[in-house]
């Protein structure tokens, strides 16, 4: 009895063992490793350059209200099956109606961005209202600000051959937003 246990017990730490998450951690200038499945690659260059967006960032005109959360959160890549360090996006938006506007139902990977550098970061976003893709840039300001601007996706615009093509998007763009202390 005392074998079959020990075998069982030898069973199920081989099996805990290979359930673990390898973690590999990308240096700066160092040689990129091959990638593997189910890896996840932590990138402190890029999580040191988003962290000046990280935060809570707020729009409001009138009635109109734009809230930004930004974060650093481990993502998944769906097409080559990896995790990894992003900056990501949710946004709110209330434009005086109180029907809110929001990506907080997509995953990650669909909120994901990328600090381009200390000062600038570029999100790809999906606008659940005119249904298509757009990107979302943001360059800091002085003083605890951001400028938001808005563009089309070539190939994400939503075509119809019935209406023309929208250019228009659901939030406002080219606006200043700034940093609440929460």
């Amino acid at each position: 009895m005392k074998k079959y246990i020990s075998l069982m017990l030898l069973l199920l730490c081989v099996c805990f063992l290979q359930a673990q998450e390898k973690i590999v951690i990308l240096k700066k200038g160092a040689k990129l490793p091959g990638l593997e499945k189910g890896t996840y690659y932590k990138t402190p260059e890029a999580t040191e350059n988003g962290k000046s967006f990280e935060g809570f960032w707020e729009y409001k005109n009138g009635t109109e209200n734009l809230k930004l959360k930004i974060g650093i959160k481990k993502v998944f890549m769906p097409k080559l099956e990896f995790y990894i360090d992003k900056l990501t996006l949710e946004y709110f938006y209330d434009n005086g109606d109180s029907n809110i506007i929001s990506n907080d139902s997509e995953d990650n990977f669909l909120k994901s961005g990328s600090a381009i550098s200390g000062t600038k970061a570029h999100f790809m976003c999906y606008d659940m209202v005119k249904k298509k893709n757009f990107y979302i840039d943001l360059e800091l300001l002085n003083n605890n600000q951001i400028k938001m601007a808005l563009t089309n996706v070539p190939g994400g615009i939503r075509i119809n051959p019935t209406t023309k093509t929208d250019f228009t998007f659901s939030l406002p763009t080219d606006i200043i937003l700034t940093k609440q202390n929460l």
